[in-house]
């Protein structure tokens, strides 16, 4: 099948109905049928490769911050391997593109409010 043959095929699906797995990571093989409008059809192998998503390459390193009552600290200052920071050569930084803010704004706003340390789960994404 060629670019200038593809007129031919009607559509094109995985073997079997089972759609290839993307869950793991790494190269896989797999089938796909080819139908033609004819009504006749061909196998043929198809390798792909399953890459990590940044998601799971970068992981956000957090610290502690203080900040005044009533203020509420900016995201990105609680993060430490931001695409700008100085980091060991072990530590993964994130992509520039990286868009730091709170899970949740409303929780750390009435966390700001009384004087005290606070301690929960509520990291920049």
């Amino acid at each position: 099948m060629t670019k200038d043959n593809n007129s031919e095929v009607s559509n094109v699906t995985w073997k079997d109905d089972q759609t290839p797995s993307v869950a793991t990571t790494g190269k896989r093989n797999t089938t796909a049928t080819i139908h033609f409008i004819d009504g006749s059809t061909l196998d043929v192998p198809v390798s792909y490769t399953v890459t990590a998503s940044q998601a799971d390459n970068c992981q956000p390193i957090t610290k502690q911050v203080s900040t005044d009552k009533s203020t509420t600290p900016d995201a990105p200052s609680a993060v430490t391997n931001k695409d700008t920071d100085k980091v060991d050569p072990d530590v993964t930084k994130l992509p520039a593109s990286t868009k730091l803010e709170w899970n949740d704004p409303d929780k750390i706003g009435d966390d700001v409010k009384t004087p005290g340390k606070k301690t929960d789960e509520n990291l920049p994404r």
